[in-house]
């Protein structure tokens, strides 16, 4: 009955541990769910939609990588649900990423002698849950290739683990077939025989079988017959880069940042105090990482442990030393997702032995020290990990709005973005060596690949960069890519667009705006609300439905040519019931993107204007004035009715309006 009772208490704190695993998982990244498509997902969907599943299989012409099980997967998903699902196909990157700390706090156990071994490896578990290099590989669809193999390969290790020690053929066969799978799902998965070799070399210390070895060379065998099988396939892509000195020693010290995750961010002070270089800085946080893991595990005789996690580390990230040049290392954190399996065991380890050290008091202060710096470090990969997942929903939120306007656009016609970031990035760097940021859109996807992957639709998009409307956002470094425009380009521009759109840029949000468009000139019947100096026609103006508190007006206007002797410029002010004015928006046409200079005799400018009013304003009633100011002296042109009467102040009164009541 006690057995019992034992057998029923170490279930249910097992259940509570995997329960905490999977509660700091969705906290992490459960949100991931409501991100859209981007970066990746589109080349891949394209791919897989335009392919049958034997296809897939024997070749990957136009993606790079062979990669076919998540070709099949994706297909698979393709054909149950119709379309590719976004909720779905993130959902299943967040289970994997908690499946995979459940496996490495199994692994740890594995490995891991003595007593405490059981809260070692839940430690595992929550810093491969919390590692800052993982940011990518989770909310990524595209990079779900790192978690699924990671999963295979540690779950092949610990099948065949337990294989070796039940002698049961089942576990060896399905070991070998999650090992097989894995070769088909990321190239990774070739390391899988050495991760067994550490673990029979360094782990197995005890009993008759430590010196049988013969059982990873299956695995090795699996290895090497896959490798002339990958090169004998059509692949798209570049040829592997030359093995220079400088491309191995930089890749190295970015990898090796991976291995130091705890500490590297403190080699950034050697950097700015004893200006450094950033590859010295990396190395320094390695060196001190490896010295302070082995001097602890040395001090408490747990080196074998410490062995397999270094050797799982270090065999996890050499395929991307050895053969991926350094701008893609530097700006794919997400490669070091299955080194983190090693990284999170090595510093479990080090924290274990840590808190081990000394009697009596001592004892008491190292395990103190020791949980003070889990927490730590765990705080410290949350803050980094949600840092960079409200940058992940800052331009998730873009790609949707503009998915939207795509589905929303008639067939045919083309759609104009102007300042559509491909890039954001927090302002501060954390590590010596890396780009920190999200890449959304990369140089061979536009928004119109955006908008199809997220909505179904294809529609003409264009975009250009227009350095003049481009503001700086506090706290992020954000890249739009080209081509540049000047005034003249953007014009032309402008002119061949169906609807034009910018991007409103601010801390908060990524705002899809609505600027306007050109067309040809307006039938000479139509009557004009008002006339400013015999030169300009303000022809017609409305409000259009828009969400929450945001006050969408649009404007119509007429030109006889262009302004050319002064820098004219248009306001929209409104103000309340008490004529005080609430909200303005001032300067050229279409979001600021046609001066007056620019525009041609006839031509029909539509431009949408948009107001913020605060929630709080008490005022139920506005009332919306439109003119036309020089921006130098602020002098207003003369705004006459079309029966030729002056209005007060050349303001002209446009629309009386009221606010629905909440």
């Amino acid at each position: 009955m006690q057995g019992q009772q034992s057998g029923i208490r170490v279930s249910a704190l097992s259940l509570i541990r995997v329960l905490t695993l999977a509660g700091v998982g969705l906290l992490l990244y459960g949100d991931s769910v409501t991100l859209p498509f981007f970066f990746d997902d589109v080349v891949h969907f394209r791919w897989v939609e335009g392919n049958s599943l034997w296809g897939l299989w024997t070749g990957a012409a136009s993606v790079g990588y062979y990669r076919p099980v998540l070709a099949t997967l994706w297909k698979l998903s393709l054909g149950l649900t119709g379309t590719f699902h976004p909720v779905l196909l993130h959902a299943v990157n967040v289970a994997l990423h908690i499946l995979n700390a459940a496996l490495v706090m199994a692994l740890t156990h594995q490995v891991v002698r003595g007593p405490h071994r059981r809260s070692v490896g839940l430690v595992a578990g929550l810093l491969f849950l919390c590692y800052p290099f993982s940011y990518q590989a989770v909310p990524w669809v595209s990079a779900l290739c790192h978690p699924l193999v990671t999963s295979l390969l540690v779950g092949a290790v610990l099948t065949g683990i337990i294989a070796q020690s039940t002698s049961r053929w089942s576990e060896r066969v399905l070991s070998l077939g999650m090992a097989l799978v894995a070769l088909f799902t990321h190239e990774t998965g070739l390391i899988i025989g050495g991760w067994l070799l550490g673990y029979e070399v360094l782990c197995r210390y005890r009993g008759p079988h430590r010196h049988t070895l013969w059982w990873p060379l299956a695995y090795l065998a699996l290895g090497a017959a896959y490798i002339p099988l990958y090169f004998s396939l059509p692949r798209a892509g570049s040829p592997l880069p030359p093995l220079t000195v400088e491309r191995l020693t930089q890749n190295a010290a970015y990898l090796l940042q991976g291995l130091a995750f705890p500490i590297a961010p403190l080699a950034r002070w050697t950097m700015d105090t004893w200006e450094w270089s950033d590859l010295s800085a990396a190395y320094l946080a390695a060196g001190l990482a490896v010295g302070l893991l082995v001097f602890l595990n040395w001090r408490q005789r747990t080196l074998r442990a410490l062995g397999f996690a270094l050797t799982c580390f270090a065999l996890s990230v050499i395929p991307a030393w050895l053969t991926l040049p350094f701008n893609y290392i530097i700006s794919g954190p997400r490669v070091l997702y299955l080194g983190s399996v090693g990284a999170s065991m090595a510093w479990a380890c080090g924290f274990q032995a840590l808190a081990t050290l000394g009697r009596g008091r001592w004892r008491a202060f190292s395990l103190a020290l020791s949980w003070f710096l889990v927490g730590l470090t765990m705080a410290f990969g949350c803050v980094f990990v949600r840092t960079r997942q409200s940058i992940h929903h800052l331009g998730g939120d873009l790609i949707w709005q503009v998915s939207r306007a795509a589905a929303a656009a008639p067939a045919g016609k083309q759609l104009l973005v102007i300042n559509y970031p491909a890039w954001l990035a927090p302002d501060t760097l954390v590590y010596p060596i890396g780009h920190e940021g999200v890449e959304f859109m990369p140089a061979y996807v536009g928004v119109k690949d955006l908008a199809w992957a997220n909505s179904g639709t294809m529609r003409k998009i264009k975009t250009a960069r227009f350095a003049n409307a481009l503001v700086a956002l506090p706290g992020l470094w954000y890249g739009v890519r080209g081509p540049d425009v000047g005034w003249e380009d953007l014009a032309e521009r402008l002119r061949t667009a169906d609807q034009v759109y910018t991007v409103h840029l601010t801390p908060g949000a990524l705002t899809l705006a609505k600027a306007g468009t050109l067309a040809g000139p307006l039938p000479t019947e139509m009557t004009s609300l008002a006339v400013f100096d015999d030169r300009v026609a303000l022809v017609s103006a409305e409000v259009l439905p828009s969400d929450g508190h945001i006050l969408m007006l649009r404007l119509i206007w007429q030109a006889q040519g262009p302004l050319t002797d002064a820098d004219y410029r248009i306001f929209a002010h409104v103000h309340d019931a008490s004529n005080v004015l609430v909200a303005q928006s001032d300067g050229y046409a279409m979001d600021g993107l046609y001066p007056f200079w620019l525009w041609r005799s006839g031509e029909q400018i539509e431009e949408i204007r948009h107001f913020a009013l605060a929630d709080s304003h008490p005022s139920d009633y506005y009332r919306i004035t439109v003119g036309i100011y020089d921006g130098g002296s602020g002098r207003r042109l003369p705004a006459v009715t079309p029966g030729g009467s002056r209005f007060g102040d050349d303001a002209v009164p446009i629309l009386e309006i009221r606010r629905p009541q909440q």
